[in-house]
């Protein structure tokens, strides 16, 4: 029924929000003590009794549950500020601020692709400046090399001076074994070698000599040997008064090596003996002068048929001076053809020695009696005169 202009006694249940209009003391949906309350009938409140649930009031609004009213006024806000969020987050691409954090990201990409083509310029620059000095390095042609093992800025070695081809020749008195190193380290030549080429200075006063050299190794790039002297000392003097009081006569003649000694010394000489790399370079210069390199020329020299080692014939054929093979300490031991002396050859002796033009150097050489068979109007001697 419905209630108009009348003062209604109310309970109300403060934790359900249910009211009652009986005698109830307790709420009949939780338990909780009821409160009284005075409601005016004037707001057209609407009563539904009876059942279990009575005297409920509509207000306009349902008001079941407060408490959950007020969860969701916290909820709401949480849910619209979250979803600002993400759409924030979608769209800052296309934002203001994010198109000039993105042209800031761009200025310092740019700038750090200045900086990257900077550095470029500055390494291509430095490779420049190291291919420019490996080119200066390569011209030069020089790397550093060692001696038996060690890596000494100075080396010091012993040996007989000679020359060839214009070049000054150290001819060690023992093979040394040689390391040369490239720019990077590398070993670019290892072997024993017998000679170093003496480089940088003149060293004519000491052809001949037995000298002792401190100076420093180098090497090209072809593996040849050099060495600059820094000091030269002289260990034994070679006898070179000869070679300046002598006169010397070229002969071409087909004939024996005993034909031409004996030719020698009924001319008042003798076949040449040849003393020094002085009187050596002295002759070789005389037989080109004269264009007669394409002549086999017998020397003075020979040796025993039952001994391998070369002397010097007196006028007595009689041997006599220092050894001549390349294993003796002589300045002729450097001057040798490549695997001479032979000793034999297509079944003949070979006791003599003889001097010929070959691969454009003057080499020395062991030959049999007659060379004629061979070399038929090529063959030649030297005699010999004090004077």
């Amino acid at each position: 029924m419905f209630l108009k202009g009348m003062v209604v006694k109310v309970k109300i249940c403060t934790k359900c929000g249910i009211r009652y209009t009986d005698d109830n003391m307790f709420c009949e949906m939780c338990g909780s003590k009821l409160m009284k309350q005075i409601q005016n009938s004037g707001m057209q409140e609407q009563w539904k009794l009876g059942g279990n649930v009575r005297g409920q009031v509509m207000r306009g609004q349902n008001e079941h549950n407060p408490n959950k009213l007020n969860s969701l006024l916290y909820v709401i806000p949480i849910v619209i500020i979250g979803l600002l969020l993400v759409l924030l987050l979608l769209f800052w691409d296309n934002l203001p601020v994010g198109k000039k954090g993105s042209a800031a990201q761009e200025t310092v990409q740019q700038e750090s692709s200045d900086a990257a083509k900077s550095d470029e310029l500055k390494l291509d620059s430095g490779k420049e400046d190291a291919e420019k000095e490996g080119a200066q390095e390569s011209e030069a042609s020089y790397a550093d090399a060692d001696i038996n093992g060690v890596d000494n800025a100075y080396v010091q070695v012993t040996g007989v001076v000679n020359k060839e081809n214009g070049n000054f020749i150290l001819k060690l008195q023992k093979a040394s074994s040689v390391s040369a190193y490239n720019v990077e380290e590398d070993i670019i030549y290892k072997e024993e070698t017998e000679s170093f080429t003496l480089d940088g200075f003149d060293l004519e006063e000491y052809l001949g000599d037995t000298v002792e050299i401190k100076g420093k190794l180098s090497a090209d790039f072809d593996g040849n040997i050099s060495l600059h002297p820094v000091t030269t000392e002289i260990k034994q003097q070679e006898k070179k008064e000869a070679a300046s009081n002598n006169r010397y006569q070229l002969i071409q003649a087909d004939v024996t090596w005993e034909e031409a000694f004996l030719d020698c010394i009924n001319r008042g000489g003798m076949l040449v003996r040849i003393n020094s790399e002085e009187e050596f370079q002295k002759i070789t210069e005389l037989i080109e002068e004269q264009n007669m390199q394409n002549i086999h020329f017998y020397l003075g020299g020979r040796r025993d048929s039952d001994n391998k080692s070369y002397y010097w014939a007196d006028a007595d054929n009689c041997l006599e001076d220092e050894l001549l093979n390349p294993q003796g300490q002589s300045w002729a031991a450097d001057h040798w053809m490549a695997n001479e002396p032979s000793f034999v050859s297509e079944g003949d002796m070979e006791l003599y020695l003889n001097l010929i033009y070959y691969q454009e150097n003057w080499v020395l050489n062991d030959v049999p009696l007659d060379i004629t068979q061979y070399y038929p109007g090529k063959t030649g001697y030297i005699c010999e005169f004090n004077e």
